[in-house]
């Protein structure tokens, strides 16, 4: 009896160490599927989204598709958003049924910027490059330059030089960082209020930040206020000497209807002001040489010529003065560069002392 009772127990206690031994199997396989499965997930997820904010315009499309399937690099994703109405779009892509394309077509319309955030809030990627139809990449090999940067992990944020090509015009004009840009970059985002020297959204690539969009009150300054906030949200930069993307120019632009436009460009930049310190014009040059060049352009001579185009916030601090020392200058005199920053210097140095 006695040998019995031990044989008993023993034979419980390997039961319940293979019991042990069967959890432990299965818990160890839980935990390694998961493994799998998140490295399977690593390794289908592209590095980069391209993302194409589509409206009209299919025979651009074409030249950007045509470019990206040329590139070397392949770890990518294409999401379009489509502002389109019909199928125009929709029947491009079938001649790209090779290429990694998410297709979105928006109903109602989302209008510009929006149509770029939607397509950006679809990426998968760890990094976005928000290309326009209209532009497209200017060697094979354009990509593999944009991931050799990101590789080296020294910034989110990276931009290239680019050519401007208009194809009517018959003329190109290449765009890039000089030193005296970069110094003024280096120094402050908030200096692009002065010169958006970083230029077209096509040449950047930033990693993804859904907390940073587009604004959709903007159209004309939308992409200063974009990097400015990613800028400082993010810090520091890389940039590509060489133009890896062409910037397609015409007259259909959106940017096309703005530029020299009071009704937007006005609204648009003292908006933009009011982002910012209320102070920012007397502590920083570049912010005040900016509402300079503002009510120099469009000649304003009093605050009810700002209210008639459409500004209807808290007055900016610095314009007031400004169109107060503009008036006593001949116009004349003005409308040349040497001789408009002269008195610019001389006018800021009188309001940064008040």
């Amino acid at each position: 009896m006695c040998t019995a009772r031990i044989n008993r127990e023993k034979f419980i206690t390997r039961n319940n160490q293979y019991a042990q031994l069967f959890h432990c199997k299965l818990k160890f396989q839980r935990k390694y599927d998961k493994a799998i499965a998140t490295l399977l997930k690593i390794m289908n997820t592209p590095l980069i989204s391209i993302c194409i904010p589509a409206y009209k315009r299919p025979d651009c499309l074409i030249r950007l598709l045509n470019s990206i399937n040329e590139q070397t690099y392949k770890q990518y994703e294409i999401i379009i958003t489509d502002d389109t109405p019909g199928d125009e779009i929709r029947r491009v892509l079938e001649q790209f049924t090779h290429l990694p394309i998410q297709y979105y077509s928006n109903d109602p319309a989302l209008g510009s910027p929006g149509n770029w955030n939607s397509t950006m809030t679809k990426a998968n990627g760890d990094w976005i490059q928000l290309l326009h139809a209209d532009d497209w990449y200017s060697s094979p090999t354009s990509l593999q330059h944009f991931v050799t940067i990101i590789t080296e992990g020294n910034s989110d944020f990276i931009f290239c030089a680019s050519k401007e090509i208009n194809l009517a015009a018959n003329r190109i004009k290449i765009m890039e960082l000089t030193e005296k840009k970069r110094q003024l970059l280096d120094d402050s985002p908030i200096n692009l209020l002065f010169d958006n020297v970083i230029g077209h959204p096509s040449t950047v690539i930033h990693k993804k930040d859904n907390a940073i969009q587009y604004d959709s009150d903007f159209k004309w300054v939308v992409d200063i206020d974009f990097y400015i906030r990613y800028l400082q949200q993010h810090g520091g930069y890389s940039y590509i000497h060489a133009p890896m993307i062409n910037i397609g120019m015409d007259t259909e632009q959106v940017s096309e209807g703005s530029y020299k436009n009071p009704f937007v460009e006005i609204p648009e930049y003292l908006n933009l002001f009011t982002k910012f310190p209320e102070t920012l014009a007397r502590t920083n040059k570049y912010a005040f040489h900016c509402l300079w060049n503002l009510i120099r352009k469009f000649n304003i001579k009093d605050e009810a010529y700002i209210r008639e185009h459409g500004y209807h916030g808290k007055m900016v601090q610095g314009v007031a003065d400004i169109i107060n020392y503009q008036k006593k200058i001949p116009r004349i005199i003005l409308k040349q560069t040497n001789w408009s920053e002269y008195f610019m210097n001389k006018c800021y140095k009188k309001f940064s002392k008040k």
